[in-house]
């Protein structure tokens, strides 16, 4: 089977999850992937083509410009090249890949604002941003429901993108995330029945309309009042004018800190580890998930874990989590409050967690799953028996 892989939707400076991702299956392909034949389309900042490869692997650049310059290529040049490549099959690992293609297609669907239509965002977009947002979700739509296959994280997301899309339930393929890889080298932070004094929550992810960064200021004042003793929220956002976080500096305005905020900044996979052993509670508000790398993270390090009570956080994090309203700044700090006095419940959320952690896949696994979604998309004929090599 030969199998071009499009990582054209994923830009550069896209989150970490994304670029990480994308790393990890391309090492992958090179570890599991001999079987077959890959060739990779990335952008140049994207980090592919540095990676160590194999005889079975080949990666070649492209730089879009623009929402308009990467369709353009999905759809004009992309093709192309898979005809004359002689690929069996196109496979998008994060995005919704060409509309048109000699060959099936099969995507990897991430997205969650288009399961979650009606989420309650902080920020609405506006002007310029509205009109390419309706652009590719509508471009989104037609791309995934063409495709043969459609790899999604969770089977909630399965089931809305189903309901939303019309897709056949059949055509979905689970493909779970599981632990990031730096966490093989990370030891979990020591049983500790009460939190230190101070307390330290950590608030973690990239600053954007749907981590709901804005409820935290006022979290901290509702849980002043709740008696929990002095304390602090340690946030992974700058103290900058990063985009996005206009509704946090509003919120910061009101409120203030009376619960004190330290923002340590975007900090990399290596450095993580220490945060995480520091926190005697991780706090994940979000308001939409595909499926958040930080959940298995809090459970890996062994730290009580508190956040939102939708569907998204609840097939990841099963009884592994507090869960709150993420809307309602008192009720987050109740649930706080919970996991920063009750010793007998921050010792469950970490025993829930640990035990969570054995029903995530692994890298060879996920990978497996990829590989069968793509095998599975070819015609029946093609798609019978062991693969070959061309």
């Amino acid at each position: 089977m030969k199998v071009l892989v499009n990582l054209l939707p994923l830009p550069p400076s896209s989150a970490a999850g994304g670029l990480q991702n994308a790393a990890n299956f391309w090492r992958a392909v090179a570890t599991w992937g001999g079987h077959d034949e890959w060739l990779c389309v990335a952008r140049p900042g994207l980090g592919i083509g540095a990676l160590t490869t194999r005889s079975w692997q080949d990666a070649i650049s492209a730089s879009p410009r623009g929402l308009a310059g990467r369709l353009a290529l999905e759809n004009r040049w992309l093709p192309g090249l898979a005809k004359k490549w002689g690929a069996d099959v196109v496979f998008t690992l994060a995005g919704a890949g060409p509309l048109r293609a000699p060959v099936p297609t099969v995507v990897g669907w991430h997205d969650p604002t288009a399961a979650y239509p009606n989420s309650p965002l902080r920020r609405p977009l506006s002007g310029s941003w509205r009109l390419q947002d309706r652009a590719r979700r509508f471009y989104a739509s037609l791309a995934v429901r063409r495709a043969r296959r459609v790899c999604v994280q969770t089977r909630t997301m399965a089931n809305r993108l189903s309901a939303r899309w019309r897709i056949p339930p059949e055509r979905f393929v689970l493909v779970p995330n599981g632990p990031s890889t730096f966490l093989s080298d990370e030891r979990p932070a020591p049983e500790n029945g009460r939190p230190r004094k101070p307390w330290t929550v950590l608030v973690i992810g990239v600053p954007k309309p749907l981590k709901n960064f804005a409820v935290v200021p006022e979290t901290g004042a509702r849980l002043q009042e709740l008696d929990v003793g002095p304390g602090r929220f340690v946030m992974t956002i700058s103290s900058d004018r990063e985009p996005w976080l206009e509704p946090f500096r509003d919120a910061l305005r009101r409120w203030g800190e009376v619960v004190p905020i330290e923002r340590v900044g975007r900090v990399p996979h290596s450095e993580l580890g220490p945060l995480y052993r520091d926190a005697d509670a991780v706090f994940l508000p979000s308001l939409l998930e595909s499926f958040s790398a930080s959940y298995v993270e809090a459970m890996h390090f062994g730290v009580p874990l508190v956040t939102s009570a939708y569907d998204f956080a609840k097939e990841t994090c099963g009884p592994a989590a507090e869960y709150v309203d993420p809307l309602d700044p008192a009720d987050c700090a109740r649930g706080l409050a919970r996991v920063l006095t009750d010793p007998a419940r921050r010792q469950a959320l970490r025993n829930a967690g640990f035990e969570r952690l054995r029903h995530f896949p692994t890298w060879e696994e996920r990978f497996r799953l990829y590989r069968e979604a793509c095998a599975s998309a070819l015609p029946r004929a093609h798609g019978q028996g062991a693969p070959t090599r061309r």
